[in-house]
């Protein structure tokens, strides 16, 4: 849960942006979303993950794998990311432009 709205006003909000509209986008979700949801959110290249149903490693590798597909490949595999991941896949999203 966002504190001020919600991911679809987040989307909405991406959507009527230029630049941003094509921002790839992870959605870490709490619950299901149906199919109308999903378009909802849709941007660019867009992952949809709902928690408790990933592990830790996997997220890591469901973003990693989403890097890579809107750089070409560039982006950091999972095993380079050991110990502080999260903080690793910020640094390199920042420095892939994402």
């Amino acid at each position: 849960m966002l504190p001020d709205g919600d991911g679809f006003e987040v989307a909405d909000a991406l959507r009527r942006h230029d630049r941003l509209r094509t921002l790839p986008l992870v959605v870490y979700t709490a619950r299901d979303l149906n199919h109308w949801e999903r378009e909802r959110l849709r941007l660019g290249e867009t992952e949809f993950l709902v928690k408790g149903r990933i592990s830790p490693q996997e997220f890591g590798q469901r973003v990693v794998g989403l890097l890579e597909r809107v750089t070409g490949g560039s982006a950091a595999r999972p095993e380079e990311l050991a110990g502080n991941g999260a903080a690793a896949l910020k640094a390199r999203a920042l420095a892939l432009g994402c």
